[in-house]
């Protein structure tokens, strides 16, 4: 914001405040103090309101270390400064001046207090912020009469303080401590330099939130697809654990099969007649032996030697053919 700019700001908030202060009947109060935070500490505003205000212009004292007198219409020395060039319509010249100069050069904050409005005047929404002020004193020259009145009435106004500020579109201002806003203030390069890089910082601060809105994005993704994944990972154990009970029934029934297959193979059939014949043989042998040892007579000896014998012949024929059979095939 420009010095002009900052004029036009404050010359429309002090003309707002000073348009709406309620008409003072003469038995009033016409003093009122506004403390100013200055660089150097706490200093007082004092303004004084003629009783023919606002046709006539308000005497102002900035400080308590100004020494200039006025002598006002009732002969008394005052240290108020008059203002000149008063109107309700037309800029307050010297006050505005004094007040810019002050918040340009000392970068004073003056804290004014809002006044309550009469009910023949409207109610206005958009009055200037101002800071509440802890204290509220009189001036010095308030007549020891009117201080009860005076007393009334600041308890009245504590209540309706308000910050007064210069209106600004940029926030990076209230991030600022003190120190470094006069620095920047005092210093016309760095107060530049410091606007130019507003733009930027607003870029990147436009771009931060956008990353930050896709980071919050991501993983929003991200925490639902773990749910998916889960699901499939679910849906994967039960599909496996189905998987290996078929495996294991199938692996039973082929093993049923294989002996199977064993037992129905020329191998297996070659194998059993040539026990079977052994067998026969031996069977034959006993009977001799039998016969031998008088266990048993000759006649039975001969009928069971000749059955066995054939049977004998007769198996080892169908083995000699399944040899034949399996040498043939391979």
């Amino acid at each position: 914001m420009s010095k002009s700019q900052q004029y036009r700001a404050l010359d429309l908030q002090i003309k707002s405040l000073y348009q709406n202060i309620p008409r003072l009947q003469q038995d009033t109060i016409h003093d009122f103090y506004f403390p100013v935070l200055l660089r150097n500490g706490t200093t007082n505003l004092y303004i004084h309101l003629p009783d023919s205000f606002p046709q006539v212009a308000p005497s102002l004292r900035f400080g308590p270390k100004i020494n200039h007198k006025y002598v006002n219409k009732k002969g008394e020395v005052v240290d108020y400064m008059p203002l000149t060039q008063w109107s309700v319509n037309k800029n307050l010249s010297l006050l505005i001046k004094k007040l810019v100069d002050d918040l340009l050069t000392s970068r004073a904050t003056v804290m004014i207090p809002k006044m309550k409005q009469p009910n023949s005047q409207p109610n206005l929404q958009n009055r200037t912020n101002m800071m509440t002020s802890k204290t509220f004193t009189p001036v010095s020259n308030i007549q020891t009469q009117n201080w009860n009145k005076f007393q009334q009435q600041r308890t009245q106004q504590q209540s309706l303080f308000t910050p007064l500020t210069v209106p600004t579109n940029f926030p990076q201002l209230k991030n600022l401590d003190r120190e470094r806003m006069e620095e920047l203030l005092n210093n016309e390069e760095q107060f530049e330099r410091f606007f130019n890089t507003i733009p930027q910082i607003q870029k990147t601060n436009k771009q931060i939130n956008e990353t930050e809105n896709q980071i919050q994005q991501l993983q929003k993704m991200k925490k639902e697809k773990k749910l998916e994944l889960e699901k499939e990972n679910q849906i994967f154990d039960q599909e496996k654990e189905k998987y290996n009970l078929t495996k294991k029934e199938l692996n039973l029934k082929m093993q049923e099969e294989s002996k199977l297959i064993d037992h129905s193979s020329p191998s297996f059939l070659i194998e059993q007649l040539d026990f079977l014949v052994n067998e026969v043989d031996e069977s034959s042998e006993d009977c001799i032996n039998k016969f031998m040892n008088n266990e048993i007579n000759l006649k039975t000896m001969i009928n069971d030697y000749t059955s066995l014998r054939e049977l004998y012949y007769i198996r080892n024929q169908k083995l000699k053919r399944y040899e034949y059979l399996q040498q043939t095939k391979n």
